[in-house]
């Protein structure tokens, strides 16, 4: 990630939003990732408001392809963490930003 921070490819906001990603995954777990939060709920599933929007927060989903068995995550826009879990932990494969065409 510092190499990426240094060639430009991810901004400061970018490490803090990656670093909450990953402290929600060693807080909750990776299943976390896939939990729709309602607005204003920080990372409590018990306290979900059903009354406000809710969203997946990540935008956490399977991958296919040539990434099967991967999932990804959104950390802003265009960047993605393409991750896998083996054994109930996560596994980096990249941290990346995606082309117009969506390609990885």
């Amino acid at each position: 990630m510092k190499k990426d921070f240094q060639a430009g490819r991810l901004t400061t906001d970018d490490i803090i939003v990656i670093k909450e990603w990953v402290e929600q995954v060693e807080t909750y777990g990776p299943d976390s990732l896939r939990q729709v939060w309602g607005r204003g709920d920080r990372m409590n599933p018990d306290v979900l408001n059903r009354e406000l929007r809710i969203v997946n927060l990540w935008n956490d989903h399977d991958l296919d392809g040539h990434l099967k068995g991967c999932r990804s995550s959104s950390f802003s826009r265009l960047g993605r963490i393409i991750y896998k879990v083996v054994d109930n932990k996560i596994q980096i494969i990249e941290i990346l930003k995606v082309t117009p065409d969506h390609k990885y």
